[in-house]
């Protein structure tokens, strides 16, 4: 599973910086499927909570 979300991640951070955080869940949970499958586990709220994360991180990176 943390190979999958790896993997996931990577494939949406180069367009983390214009997306919102809703929108970054929706590609995370797009990977995941691609990845792992349909049975991930992880839920939404979790999804999103790491899209937050992934915006906040992009975010940060831009400024330094």
């Amino acid at each position: 599973m943390a190979g999958a979300l790896v993997y996931a991640v990577r494939d949406v951070l180069p367009a983390a910086g214009t997306l919102d955080a809703k929108a970054i869940a929706l590609e995370l949970d797009k990977g995941l499927r691609t990845y792992w499958g349909p049975d991930h586990g992880i839920t939404t709220s979790e999804m999103l909570a790491t899209a937050r994360d992934i915006k906040t991180s992009t975010e940060r990176a831009a400024l330094n």
